[in-house]
């Protein structure tokens, strides 16, 4: 990770010796005093004594304390304006993420669907819909790969007015082959953000795109380009929304510098760091654009493009757009407040210890007395005795109200500790339904292994992780009759509690639904249809659904949009099962779902997961990805279901080495036995 400029050894807040550079500062010589007071009185003794020890502490404390508050205000400023940046760079990663997720999807979608026209329409309609971040998706196509789309065809969906959708077709529009969001994709044979710029003749806004090439099945060329649009009218409303002091303001950096967003309206989408540092023939621009270019996190010193204010400005790269984020804060105000208490500081100071000379020896003695008693019981409160009783009031002096307010802070103290006393309680309690939550959802699932003890024809083994108390994923297996297995793995959109209630919806729809049914394109169909009906938070669940019957290893299954599981069969190299029949359950009532058929031999291992198997990621941001599934299955020596399953849950554990669990990860093992042949473990 890049630097974040808060290191020990080079901070630029440096806490010294403030005693000793104090002792360089002052000379304090002991002054001869004794015949001055000499025949004096005990109060005016008392009070040159005071005198001539209380001023040189008082000027010493003043600038050490000074001192000491101004590296603190820095070095909370500067804390908070890490915190501000990082918390706002996470809240633009999520969007930008949310963007490459749902485009990718949609990607995935559309290339399966066979690049139908009609199903494109419906996707673009149901993914604009349910992504509000998202100004707008287009899937753009080279010449004829869309049937009777000679010439090309570039369907653009986007928000019209912020509240209507609207429809063109780029084609029309302009020769999209030429434009960034296209070209570049097509060239790098990789997604890509491209730099700001304003899509005339398509959506008419300031906008950036991600764009992800779309291949065709067993071809390497480009079919096209699918894309999402973030208005940067979305983002400056974000950046807006940043308060740091009075004059703060936050501004975000494209790939090449251009000032995207900037309270200085000039600057946006119109000068670049480093030519501006040019023009400027300014230092300190120049290494702040090479600190951005190297994508650094660091607080440096900056003089204001908006209103030259010096102060400091923190920056930091978006993790998932190559942009950097800024949040500048003025210097002067972050001590002005500082300076304004020091001024009053010494106007209350002066006339205070001329006040403390006057009446020390007058009162000294009816001070001390019962401020003793005040002392002790309020140390004793302060030890945890906060039942002590507190010295009667006698007078409405000092000491009287100092210990009317040690009597207040006593109830406050004892309400406080009673407030923290019930919200333990509370989080207890909540902690307490949600690991009954998690109980119950782990005993929707299948637990008991092996659960089929008499059955010798084949062998079964899953495990479930949340990445929360709750999940969305789901695993099931059931007999539907004496000769055949209904299984099935499934994934809900989201995490937590919702994603967990759909997943216990679509295992009880899956339980009804399969009764007397053999055939998973039927039984699919007829989940999907419910689901689908008033699903007005638009969740949707990949689901794999397979029924085997074990007596002839004649296995069914259909996969509506789910990973492709493997298939080892004994001896030969382990394949995808790549074949799908539609998209995720509850996005699309009328869709009706199909089932392929093949047969598995004895010592036959399918291998079923979620994404969050192969979309596990490490501290790097590295994904597990099927590659790793695949060369980790074709390195067992096993094939016994339970120790694939946890070599696998294992082999992503350790890749993922500390970094938090992102997803929920579920695997399903099914090895087929035969007749003759049965598993000893499982």
């Amino acid at each position: 990770m890049p630097q974040s400029g808060f290191s020990s050894d080079k901070s630029i807040f440096i806490v010294g010796d403030k005693t000793q550079m104090l002792r360089q500062s002052f000379s304090l010589e002991p002054v001869p005093i004794a015949s001055l007071i000499s025949g004096r009185s005990l109060g005016f003794k008392m009070s040159a004594g005071i005198l001539s020890l209380l001023i040189p502490m008082l000027i010493i404390l003043f600038y050490y304390n000074y001192r000491v508050s101004q590296d603190l205000l820095m070095k909370n400023a500067a804390e908070n304006a890490r915190n501000l940046t990082l918390a706002t760079r996470n809240r633009i990663d999520q969007i930008f993420l949310g963007a490459e997720k749902v485009t990718n999807t949609f990607a995935a979608m559309v290339a399966e669907s066979g690049f139908d026209e009609k199903q494109m329409h419906k996707l673009h309609k149901v993914f604009i819909g349910a992504n509000k971040e998202i100004f707008g998706t287009c899937m753009a196509f080279e010449p004829g790969v869309v049937k009777n789309r000679d010439k090309g065809f570039a369907p653009y969906y986007f928000r019209d007015d912020g509240a209507k959708l609207g429809y063109k077709d780029l084609m029309e529009s302009y020769d999209y082959f030429t434009w960034e969001w296209y070209s570049r994709p097509k060239a790098l044979g990789r997604p890509v953000w491209t730099e700001p710029y304003f899509d005339e003749g398509g959506g008419d806004v300031l906008m950036t795109t991600y764009s992800v090439p779309l291949l065709k099945k067993d071809s390497d060329s480009p079919a096209g380009i699918a894309t999402a649009d973030l208005s940067l009218d979305f983002l400056e409303e974000i950046m807006s929304s940043i308060r740091f002091f009075d004059s703060g303001y936050g501004f975000l950096v494209s790939e090449k510098g251009v000032f995207v967003t900037h309270p200085n309206k000039s600057l946006v989408m119109s000068e670049n760091i480093a030519d501006l540092a040019k023009k400027m023939n300014s230092k300190e621009l120049n290494e702040l654009s090479v600190s951005m270019d190297e994508r650094r996190e660091q607080l440096v010193r900056h003089t204001s493009l908006l209103n030259g204010e010096e102060g400091w400005l923190y920056h930091t790269p978006l993790k998932f757009a190559p942009w950097t984020l800024a949040v500048f804060f003025s210097h002067d105000e972050l001590v002005a407040d500082l300076n304004a208490a020091s001024r009053d500081m010494v106007f209350i100071v002066v006339p205070g210890v001329i006040l403390i000379l006057l009446v020390v020896v007058l009162i000294s003695g009816r001070i001390i007395a019962p401020l003793g008693k005040l002392t002790s019981a309020v140390s004793k409160i302060g030890t945890g005795d906060i039942q002590t009783e507190l010295p009667a009031v006698r007078a409405r002096d000092e000491i009287g109200k100092l210990t009317e307010a040690f009597g207040r802070m006593q109830q406050d103290l004892k309400r406080y500790i009673s407030d923290i006393k019930d919200a333990t309680i509370a989080k207890e309690k909540i902690e307490s339904e949600l690991r009954v939550a998690h109980e119950i959802q782990m005993s929707i699932v299948p637990r008991i292994f092996p659960p089929f003890p008499d059955i010798e024809q084949f062998s079964i083994f899953a495990a479930l992780k949340s990445a929360k108390a709750v999940g969305g994923d789901i695993f099931d297996f059931f007999l539907i009759d004496d000769r055949h297995l209904c299984f099935s793995v499934g994934d809900v959109s989201g995490k937590g509690v919702p994603a967990s209630l759909m997943m216990a919806i679509t295992r009880t729809l899956l339980r009804t639904q399969a009764s007397g049914q053999t055939e998973p394109g039927i039984i699919t169909s007829r989940i999907n249809d419910i689901l689908s009906r008033d699903n007005d938070a638009m969740m949707f669940v990949t689901f794999f659904l397979g029924v085997l019957d074990i007596m002839t290893g004649e296995l069914y299954f259909t996969n509506s949009g789910h990973n492709p599981p493997l298939l080892k069969r004994k001896g030969e190299n382990a394949v995808w099962l790549d074949e799908r029949h539609g998209l995720p359950l509850g996005i699309d009532g009328e869709t009706e779902y199909l089932s392929d058929r093949m047969i598995l031999k004895a010592e036959d291992l399918l291998v079923l997961y979620t994404d969050g198997v192969t979309e596990a990621s490490n501290q790097a941001q590295e994904l597990f990805n099927e590659a790793r599934l695949l060369d980790l299955i074709e390195s067992c020596h096993t094939n016994d279901p339970q120790k694939v399953t946890h070599k696998i849950c294992d082999a992503v554990e350790d890749f993922e080495k500390g970094a938090e669990q992102a997803d929920d990860i579920t695997v399903l093992v099914l090895r087929f036995n035969s007749d003759s042949t049965a598993s000893d473990s499982t």
